[in-house]
């Protein structure tokens, strides 16, 4: 995350998300993963949404809030003094590349005290999970969350959330950067009881989570408007903080998503 991003649509979806998870009972830990801004691109600009009718309904007063701050001063202060998420922790300490002087595992034992309270704990790093072609010492390695990081939020009994970018790869290679996720992924259900679900948009979802060793039975495709992204997020937090509660997964989690797609043409 970067300042001059705030209120972008990868915001509103964000925010939309994490509304969501708090009204299923669930408190929520933000880390900005904040690097400094940059410069030299115009990145920030997709604002467009604020005033695009195709989101008409899909919780407008969350869009007013961020037009608010795209058309003021455009911040992560300004995102959390908004109070968008009711209760939210925010742990918003810049995140330098790193040097002599900095030491990001300070600075990472520091997010996780601050956040030691939240249920749910959302990253939201620059550009994602940490790739093969950036090391760890590499100048651009504030913009990655690193997996040890990961580990050390569900050691501490937090249900995770990434914000991760798609690189610009055609699918079928894109998805082949998971493949190392199928065996892991079944040997920690097996092992620690872990659930995933996979919710995808204009895509085969079961077929692409089976990628994943995810099972069908907790994927599921939907509709990628207004209508069909807040009922997503709704039944998704509602799956979720039955699970934190209960340790299991509710019967016909996903049925009302499942009733939607069908409903409105869908066939996958």
């Amino acid at each position: 995350m970067q300042n001059r991003y705030a209120g972008d649509v990868g915001d509103f979806g964000k925010f939309g998300l994490l509304k969501q998870l708090t009204s299923a009972r669930l408190d929520i830990g933000v880390n900005w993963y904040l690097a400094p801004d940059e410069s030299h691109n115009a990145d920030g600009k997709h604002i467009g949404y604020i005033t695009d009718t195709r989101y008409n309904g899909c919780d407008d007063s969350l869009r007013e809030s961020l037009k608010e701050i795209v058309n003021g001063q455009r911040s992560v202060s300004a995102l959390e003094t908004m109070d968008l998420v009711p209760n939210a922790i925010y742990y918003h300490e810049v995140l330098y590349s790193p040097s002599r002087t900095f030491s990001r595992r300070d600075w990472h034992i520091k997010a996780l005290d601050l956040l030691c309270s939240a249920d749910i704990v959302f990253l939201d790093p620059d550009n994602g999970l940490l790739v093969k072609s950036v090391s760890i010492g590499s100048d651009k390695s504030n913009k990655y969350v690193f997996s040890n990081e990961i580990a050390d939020y569900f050691t501490a009994g937090k249900s995770v959330i990434i914000y991760n970018h798609r690189c610009r790869e055609q699918e079928s290679v894109y998805l082949q950067r998971f493949d190392w996720m199928y065996e892991k992924s079944i040997r920690q259900k097996a092992k620690y009881g872990w659930e995933f679900i996979f919710l995808g948009a204009n895509i085969d979802a079961v077929q692409t989570a089976s990628r994943f060793g995810i099972a069908p039975d907790r994927a599921q495709n939907y509709h990628a408007d207004s209508e069909g992204v807040e009922l997503n997020f709704r039944v998704m937090s509602e799956a979720v903080a039955t699970f934190r509660e209960c340790a299991t997964m509710p019967e016909g989690w996903n049925d009302e998503i499942q009733k939607d797609f069908k409903r409105r043409g869908g066939r996958k």
